[in-house]
């Protein structure tokens, strides 16, 4: 019975040692196994199944949402506009993206909303931590997020809150926030969300 596997080298001779490069083939259907970006699982794919000049992502992609709690028992819609910025603060890795950004988002309620939301998503970003901003025209919520390549990060904001969420949460109001001018807005924690 043959070997499935197989590890090339200079001589058959030669030790296998750490720091040296080596060719592992799998014999039974005469491929080799490569180191190979993937969007699920480990990074190694078949040798064939890769091309000469694929690239590695060096950009990161953000989607940004601002939670604007509202009294929900008015007769009329609430609507508004919110605008986004982001400025890199230390740079992580090689990459080629853009830096800053600012974008605006106009929103709508009903009038029986209990909040409104704005959002945006933005691609092509350098890699590193990045500080965030969600403005109305009298409130802020800031935080910092770190942004890794090949990941698109989703982060919440809210109104009244200090920092960010991840995924479908948003973060809790916080009491001593509550009624704080954008000038009187605590200084933003350093999150680290990847």
């Amino acid at each position: 019975m043959r070997e499935e596997w197989t590890v090339e080298r200079g001589s058959h001779e030669d030790i296998l040692m750490a720091g040296h490069t080596y060719k592992l083939k799998n014999a039974y259907i005469n491929r080799y196994v490569i180191y190979g970006e993937r969007k699920y699982g480990i990074n190694l794919r078949w040798s064939k199944d890769c091309h000469r000049f694929d690239t590695l992502k060096t950009t990161a992609s953000v989607g940004i949402t601002y939670k604007i709690p509202l009294a929900g028992a008015g007769t009329e819609p609430s609507f508004g506009s919110v605008s986004f910025s982001g400025r890199l603060i230390t740079p992580g890795g090689v990459s080629d993206g853009d830096t800053p950004f600012q974008l605006t988002d106009q929103w709508e309620a009903s009038p029986l909303a209990q909040f409104g939301l704005a959002s945006v998503s933005i691609a092509n970003l350098r890699l590193g931590t990045w500080h965030v901003e969600a403005r109305t025209p009298l409130w802020a919520a800031v935080c910092n997020v770190e942004l890794a390549a090949g990941i698109y990060a989703s982060i919440n904001l809210q109104e009244f809150s200090n920092g960010c969420r991840r995924g479908f949460e948003f973060p809790s109001r916080v009491d001593r926030l509550v009624g704080l001018k954008v000038s009187e807005v605590l200084e933003p924690r350093s999150l680290n969300l990847t």
